[in-house]
Parts: C-alpha cells; structure tokens; sequence
C-alpha cells in the first residue's frame, strides 16, 4: 500500500533527492492529504490534497477527487477538482482532468482528456520578460459637417 525506499537516511538530510513516497492502487483515502515529499498517487483520493512545497504525480491508476495544491502536478490518471501550483501542471495523454487549472506554466498532451478553465499565474515576485507596448495617443475626434453639391440636370420638357 505505502510504498518508499530510503527513509530518512543520510542521502534523504544531505539534501540528495529521495524516493518519493507511493500510494498504491489498493489504497481509498478520505479527508485531507499532506506531505513534504514527493508524491505518487495510485490510489482512490476523496478530499484534499496539499504538499505546496513537493511534486505530486497522480498515476495512470490514480483515481482524485479532490482540489490538489502542490509545487509540481502531473496528473496521469483521472482527476475532479482545482489544481493550484507554484511551478507548472502537466496533463498527459492518459489523463481525464475535470477542473480549474492555476499555474504559471502548463502542458496538455495530444490525446489527453480536459474539461475546465485554465488561469496562468505568474510565480510570486517574477516579473514579465515582456514589455508592454507603448499606445501611442489616440487620435482627437474632430467634428466637421460636410455640404455636398450635387448638380440636377433639369430636362428639356416644357
């Protein structure tokens, strides 16, 4: 059901990537979700899920129901709820996403199933590399009244 290598050794406090943690597919959890590490998501999720500073992958068997606030997520399986990240969301061709997308970054695989709406925000205090365009002024309306002449050809007839 939980699966994870290492464990809190020396590698895990030097600062060395670790094994993220696994949650297999025999596994229904219900309520609110958090961690700080890594993530794999197998399982049936009802609920919340908040690892803000870690990558959370939600696996081809992975079934969430749930708003999902995460550094990174990638959502393999089938997902009905938010997903709010500070980095980037990746929706994979194996996908079925029902939800609203916050990120500043995003990617949606050829293939891949997406219903929702999708708000790119910028990572806190990054700028634009854009400039804005400079708008020139607007022109002044100028009102003027035209007369127009038109000659009439008067007939021959008496």
């Amino acid at each position: 059901m939980f699966k994870k290598s290492g464990g809190h050794d020396a590698a895990s406090q030097s600062g060395e990537p670790q094994e993220p943690c696994v949650l297999g597919p025999t596994l229904k959890f219900k309520g609110v979700l958090s961690a700080d590490e890594d993530l794999i998501i197998q399982a049936t999720v009802e609920g919340a899920i908040a690892i803000p500073r870690r990558k959370l992958t939600i696996g081809e068997q992975g079934k969430v129901k749930a708003d999902v606030q995460a550094l990174q997520i990638i959502a393999e399986g089938t997902v009905e709820g938010d997903l709010h990240s500070e980095e980037a969301v990746i929706i994979t061709k194996t996908a079925d996403v029902s939800g609203n997308i916050f990120a500043p970054r995003i990617s949606i695989e050829n293939g891949a199933t997406f219903n929702g709406r999708i708000e790119m925000q910028r990572k806190r205090g990054e700028k634009s590399s854009a400039k804005p365009e400079k708008q020139a002024a607007p022109e002044p309306v100028v009102e003027q009244t035209l007369e127009m002449v038109v000659p009439v050809k008067e007939s021959g007839r008496r």
